[in-house]
């Protein structure tokens, strides 16, 4: 199996994404993918933040959002935007979600990793075995 990998904006202060992942028990967090369906089935999904390998969390599924879906519910986005406001958001229709369940492992080593958009596979093994894990780029 593989996993895949999401940037969050580096912006955001380090603090506010760790209280955005201290969930209670039994609740999922889900992340958009966007249109594209990852081909293998993703076991965990690792994030980057500020040029670091901040943390992962196991995947329970993917789901697609229908259009059932988007017209009855909202999502509440908990993380501020710039300007300091809490945000609710609904999926375009058709939007690969992965779902996930807490608790975020953090990743404690100084590993390194860039920025990017979207979504990539990613291989914690391989990337730690190369020089990109290693140097700050």
């Amino acid at each position: 199996m593989m996993d895949i990998i999401k940037t969050f904006e580096s912006w955001r202060k380090r603090a506010d994404l760790l209280k955005f992942f201290d969930v209670p028990d039994g609740h999922v967090l889900s992340f958009s993918l966007g249109r594209g369906k990852p081909k293998i089935e993703p076991r965990r999904l690792w994030f980057v933040h500020c040029g670091r390998l901040f943390g992962w969390l196991s995947v329970e599924g993917l789901e697609q959002r229908g259009l059932e879906e988007i017209s009855d519910g909202e999502f509440t986005y908990t993380l501020d935007d710039a300007c300091s406001q809490p945000r609710t958001w609904k999926p375009r229709l058709g939007t690969w979600m992965v779902v996930c369940v807490p608790p975020l492992r953090v990743v404690v080593e100084c590993i390194f990793h860039e920025g990017f958009r979207g979504w990539r596979y990613f291989d914690f093994q391989k990337h730690c075995e190369g020089i990109a894990s290693k140097i700050w780029i």
